[in-house]
């Protein structure tokens, strides 16, 4: 008898395989993940670049996956594979995901629960940021500070991913921001990303001590956006207290 060998599928994925800098990372094939009870593999179309992924492959942060492993806390996919008890999504939804690591890489695998659909017509490479930016904003905002219309918010570094995150939360709650940073380049980051995330802007730039101050007023975000926002906030929050008290 003849027996077809079993080729393993591989998939590309920047792997960390001893704590060190940014510049050890390699770019290597590994196996395709498989998912299990409760799990689903998600095909990366985009992933997020965010400060702890470079704490992360030093063994700074403070929580170290098992090596070799790869980077990236969170990412946007399509689902291309699903475990046993999975009934919230089918093979082809456009989803986001947290995990904490494993998104720089072709494919993923994730508890179904870190999972969330993407509203209709929500780009992945914005999905793909939600989650650490919009995480931290919102909980600073929102869980913290209590943020209520018509509260003065002044948002400093805000052409970064948690700034923007924070003027874009802050004038969805109704909030009157003054956001500011420290070169024209970053004012025109800030004024273009204001514009792609609203339906109307309206900015007033006055220089100030050498730093750009704006005050930006826009629309809210359509409300299933800021539901979506909500949920991966809160998830994140949870996610990571978890981690920080090992429970």
């Amino acid at each position: 008898r003849f027996f077809k060998k079993q080729v393993e599928k591989k998939m590309k994925a920047i792997l960390c395989k001893e704590f060190g800098p940014v510049s050890d990372l390699v770019w290597e094939e590994t196996a395709d993940p498989v998912a299990g009870k409760g799990e689903v593999v998600v095909d990366i179309k985009a992933a997020g670049l965010n400060y702890p992924d470079n704490l992360i492959v030093q063994g700074l942060y403070q929580f170290q996956p098992k090596r070799p492993f790869s980077p990236g806390h969170e990412g946007a996919g399509i689902v291309s594979s699903l475990g046993e008890g999975v009934n919230r999504f089918k093979v082809g939804d456009s989803v986001a995901f947290f995990k904490g690591f494993g998104a720089f890489a072709e494919k993923i695998v994730i508890p179904a629960e870190m999972v969330f659909s993407i509203p209709e017509g929500f780009p992945h490479h914005i999905a793909a940021g939600v989650f650490m930016v919009y995480g931290t904003s919102y909980h600073a905002l929102v869980q913290r500070a209590d943020i209520r219309k018509g509260d003065e918010v002044l948002v400093l570094g805000a052409s970064g991913g948690v700034g923007l995150a924070a003027v874009d939360i802050a004038k969805s709650f109704g909030a009157r921001v003054v956001a500011a940073v420290s070169t024209k380049e970053k004012a025109d980051v800030l004024v273009e990303q204001v514009q792609q995330l609203t339906s109307s802007s309206k900015l007033m730039h006055e220089k100030l001590d050498k730093t750009n101050e704006w005050h930006g007023q826009q629309n809210s975000i359509a409300m299933k956006v800021l539901i979506f926002i909500a949920i991966c906030s809160l998830l994140t929050t949870i996610f990571i207290g978890l981690i920080y008290f090992n429970i």
